[in-house]
């Protein structure tokens, strides 16, 4: 199966999946110049392959910094709104016990310039828009 490698390196998921494939029969080769490799293993064992290759990919997307210029709201009465909304939907939270990927989740006010600025994951960027666009409201 050809699978692609968008943000980890070959070389990375080569030494992860050399341990969970089946001795013999398994290969992870990447394809040089691509950002593809080509994974064989058992029918029985792809489906897991598969799982540990997309959190993989998930942990290794970096945070964005996105600023978000308020019109109506005050920057510094939504930012802790938002910061606790948005740590609520995260789907990158941390698992309980501490275990899991930490996510890279920040929500600040510059008041200067009346504006939120959001650290975050692509996903987390987009609820964050989502709801500053809601509550970004002209009351009057």
């Amino acid at each position: 199966m050809v699978v692609p490698l968008n943000n980890i390196e070959a070389s990375q998921a080569s030494l992860i999946f050399t341990d969970l494939m089946h001795q013999g029969i398994a290969a992870f080769r990447p394809i040089p110049g691509t950002k593809v490799a080509v994974l064989t293993d058992s029918a029985s064992n792809m489906p897991r392959l598969l799982k540990v290759l997309e959190v993989l990919e998930k942990a290794n997307i970096p945070p964005e910094i996105q600023v978000y210029p308020l019109k109506y709201a005050t920057a510094s009465e939504l930012a802790p709104k938002l910061n606790s909304l948005l740590q609520a939907m995260s789907t990158t939270r941390k698992t309980p016990g501490g275990g899991g990927g930490a996510a890279t989740l920040m929500v600040t006010e510059d008041t200067r310039t009346n504006a939120v600025i959001v650290l975050a994951e692509k996903a987390d960027q987009v609820r964050a828009e989502a709801l500053i666009r809601q509550l970004d409201k002209d009351l009057g």
